[in-house]
C-alpha cells in the first residue's frame, strides 16, 4: 500500500516527476539526497470575519511541529527531503470549516512546493448565552411559522442522574410570526453510570463529555440525518480535543463524514458508542488521528459503507480507512466495531506504545473492503483480540496484515492474543516484509478461515525474525490455497495446523531456526515443500493426507538445504507417492523417532539426494 497511490492525481504528479528528473523511481518518491521546499498557503470563503485566525498544520516527517498562519498567508519550510508527505489542518477555528483537511503533495529536491487550504469562514447567525446552572438559550434565525411546544424529560445514555439538573432551552424566531420552544430538562452532572454498547461492552461515560448531538459552548449541534456532516462534528472534535474534554459519539445515532481529523494533540478521550458512517464518495479516512499523544478510545463504531466507495481496482478503496492512526504514542483502544470497511478497518502507521482490547470488523458482502488490522509501522503493540468477518476483496489481504512501505517501516514487538479471520481475500494473515524493514519479535495466536480461493495464502510470513505463535487453518469449498508460506524468516517457532490445502507448508529463501509443531491434514500437493536454503531448523510435526492429487506426498526437499530435523508421525494412509521426495543438496538432515510405517524402502525416500537424508 503505497502512498504515492492514494489517489489517481497524485499518481499522475509522481508521473511527472519521473519525467522531469533522471533519478530512479525509488529515488524520486522518496530518499534523494536533494532537499526540497514546501509553501503553506491559506485562503478565505464565505463571510468576512472581524479578526483574522490562526490556522494551524502539521507535516508529515516534522514530528513535534505545528506551523501556523495568520489569516490569508503563506509560511514556507526548508530542508524536506524528496518524498511524498502528507500535510493537515489541525486546531480548525471556530465558525471555519474545510472540505479536505488533509493534502498529500510531492516534495522535489531544489524545488518548491506549494499546497493551498481554502477554509471557509461562516458568521454566526444567533447569540448564546449561557449560566452556571446548565441552562443556554440561543436564538438562531430560522423561518418557522406557528408556535410548536415541545418538552421532553430524559436521561440520555452514557450519563447518571446527579446532584443538580440541566435545563436546555432552544427558541428559534423566524421571519415570520411563531416561535419554537424545546426544553430538555437532564442530568449532565454530578456521578456516571456504565453503559452497555451494542456487543455488551461495559464503558463508562464521563459527566463533562461534549456530546455531538449537544454540544453547547456555540457549535452547532449534529442531527445524525444522513447528510454529509462532516463540517459540524470536525469544529466539535476540535473544541473537545483542544479542551481536553471527553467527545462522545452518542449511541443510537450515524453520523455521515468523511475525512475527519486529529492532529498534535494529547490527553483526549472519544467515546464512540455511536457510529461514525462514511459517505459516498469519500475521500478518505474516516478518523484520522496524527502526532497525538496519551489519548483513549473506551470504544469505536464505524461503518464503511464500502458499497458506496469502490476504488478504481476493485470492491475496495485502500484510502479510506474506517480509522487511521499516524506517528501517535501511548495510545488504547477498548473495543473496535467497524462493519463493511473500505480499506482497512483500523491502520496504524509510526505508532509506539499501544493497547487494544477487541477489533471486530465484518462485511455484509464477502470480498470486499482490505483489512481489519494493518500495521505499517509500529513499536511495543499489544491487541488482545481480533474477529474479522468475510472481510478482503479476493486480491487484497484480508484480516490481518503487517507490511512495511519501506525499508524505515519497523515493526518490532507486537503481540495479537488471539485472532478468528474468516474470508476469501488473498491473505487471511500475513507479515510481508518486501522493503528489507525490521519486522521483528512478533506474536500471533489465530484461527484462519479460508473461503474459495485457490490463488492465495491462509497464513504468510516473509522476513521475519523472532516470530511465536499458535495458527489453525481451515478451509472451505473446493478450491483450497495454500495453509502457509515461510520464507526469509529467523528464528520462528509455532504450533500450526492445517486442514485441508493444497500445500500445506511452504519454508524456503534462506530461512533458518524454524521450529515447528503441530499436524497437516489433507493437501492436494505435499504437507511440506522446503527449498532455497533452509537451515537449522526442525519439523515435528504429524503429516496424514496428503499428496491427495496422486503425485506427491508429505515432504518435498529441493534447492540446498543443511541441518534440518525431521520427527513426529509420517505413516502411511494410503495417500501420497512418497514419504519424502528428496533433491539438491542436503547436508546434515536427519529424522528422529519419525513414525514412518507403512511406507516401502522404495517410497520412504526417493529422489536424486534420498541418501542423503539419514533416518534413526
Amino acid at each position: 500500500m503505497k502512498k504515492f497511490n492514494r489517489v489517481l492525481s497524485l499518481c499522475m504528479l509522481i508521473l511527472l516527476l519521473i519525467a522531469l528528473c533522471s533519478t530512479p523511481i525509488y529515488a524520486a518518491i522518496r530518499g534523494t539526497s536533494q532537499n526540497g521546499k514546501l509553501t503553506i498557503t491559506t485562503s478565505i470563503a464565505g463571510d468576512t470575519p472581524a479578526t483574522p485566525a490562526t490556522f494551524s498544520f502539521t507535516v508529515e516527517g516534522q514530528k513535534g511541529k505545528i506551523f501556523s498562519i495568520v489569516g490569508a498567508g503563506s509560511i514556507t519550510i526548508s530542508g524536506i527531503p524528496a518524498g511524498v508527505y502528507t500535510v493537515t489542518e489541525i486546531k480548525m477555528p471556530v465558525n471555519y470549516s474545510i472540505g479536505d483537511y488533509d493534502q498529500d503533495v510531492i516534495i522535489a529536491g531544489g524545488q518548491t512546493t506549494t499546497v493551498n487550504f481554502r477554509n471557509k469562514y461562516t458568521a454566526p447567525t444567533g447569540t448564546t448565552t449561557g449560566t452556571t446552572t446548565g441552562t443556554t438559550t440561543s436564538t438562531p434565525t430560522g423561518t418557522p411559522t406557528g408556535t410548536t411546544t415541545d418538552t421532553t424529560t430524559s436521561t440520555p445514555t452514557g450519563t447518571t442522574t446527579g446532584t443538580t439538573t440541566g435545563t436546555t432551552t432552544d427558541t428559534t424566531t423566524g421571519t415570520t410570526t411563531g416561535t419554537t420552544t424545546d426544553t430538555t430538562t437532564s442530568t449532565t452532572t454530578g456521578t456516571t453510570t456504565p453503559v452497555v454498547d451494542s456487543a455488551s461492552v461495559q464503558v463508562t461515560v464521563p459527566a463533562n463529555a461534549v456530546s455531538l448531538i449537544a454540544p453547547g459552548n456555540g457549535l452547532t449541534p449534529a442531527k445524525g440525518n444522513g447528510t454529509d456532516e462532516t463540517s459540524v462534528i470536525q469544529s466539535i472534535i476540535y473544541y473537545a480535543v483542544k479542551n481536553h474534554l471527553p467527545l462522545l459519539i452518542p449511541e443510537g445515532y450515524t453520523f455521515t463524514v468523511d475525512r475527519l481529523t486529529i492532529g498534535a494533540v494529547s490527553n483526549f478521550s472519544i467515546y464512540g458508542l455511536g457510529t461514525l458512517k462514511h459517505k459516498a464518495g469519500a475521500t478518505g479516512p474516516i478518523l484520522k488521528i496524527s502526532n497525538c499523544s496519551d489519548f483513549s478510545i473506551p470504544v469505536w463504531h464505524t461503518d464503511g459503507n464500502v458499497s458506496q466507495n469502490y476504488g478504481t481496482a476493485g470492491p475496495y478503496n485502500q484510502n479510506l480507512h474506517s480509522l487511521s492512526i499516524n506517528s501517535s504514542q501511548n495510545f488504547s483502544i477498548g473495543s473496535l466495531y467497524d462493519v463493511n470497511p473500505s480499506g482497512d478497518s483500523l491502520y496504524l502507521n509510526g505508532v509506539t506504545n499501544g493497547t487494544i482490547g477487541t477489533i471486530q470488523a465484518k462485511a455484509d458482502v464477502a470480498g470486499t473492503g482490505r483489512n481489519a488490522l494493518c500495521i505499517i509501522k509500529a513499536y511495543n503493540l499489544v491487541i488482545d483480540k481480533v474477529i474479522a468477518e468475510k472481510i478482503g476483496c479476493s486480491t487484497q489481504p484480508g484480516g490481518i496484515a503487517l507490511e512495511p512501505n519501506y525499508s524505515g517501516d519497523n515493526i518490532q514487538y507486537v503481540t495479537i492474543k488471539d485472532a478468528m479471520v474468516s474470508c476469501d481475500a488473498d491473505n487471511g494473515i500475513e507479515i510481508s516484509n518486501k522493503f528489507g524493514a525490521i519486522v521483528k519479535d512478533i506474536e500471533i495466536n489465530a484461527t484462519i478461515t479460508k473461503l474459495n480461493n485457490p490463488n492465495s495464502h491462509a497464513f504468510k510470513l516473509n522476513n521475519v525474525e523472532n516470530f511465536k505463535g499458535n495458527v489453525k487453518v481451515y478451509q472451505e469449498g473446493t478450491r483450497p490455497c495454500v495453509g502457509a508460506s515461510i520464507t526469509g524468516c529467523k528464528n520462528v517457532t509455532a504450533n500450526i495446523e492445517i486442514y485441508n490445502a493444497t500445500l500445506g507448508i511452504g519454508i524456503g529463501q534462506g530461512s533458518s531456526g524454524i521450529h515447528l509443531t503441530g499436524k497437516i491434514n489433507g493437501t492436494q500437493q505435499a504437507g511440506i515443500a522446503i527449498w532455497e536454503g533452509l537451515s537449522d531448523s526442525a519439523i515435528n510435526m504429524d503429516i496424514k493426507r496428503t499428496g491427495l492429487n496422486g503425485s506427491d506426498g508429505r515432504v518435498k526437499v529441493g534447492g540446498t538445504v543443511s541441518n534440518v530435523l525431521f520427527k513426529g508421525d509420517y505413516s502411511a494412509d494410503g495417500t501420497g507417492r512418497y514419504c519424502f521426495y528428496l533433491s539438491g543438496t542436503l547436508t546434515g538432515c536427519r529424522t528422529e523417532n519419525l513414525i514412518t510405517t507403512g511406507w516401502t524402502s522404495s517410497n520412504v525416500k526417493t529422489g536424486s539426494s534420498a541418501s542423503a537424508l539419514t533416518m534413526s
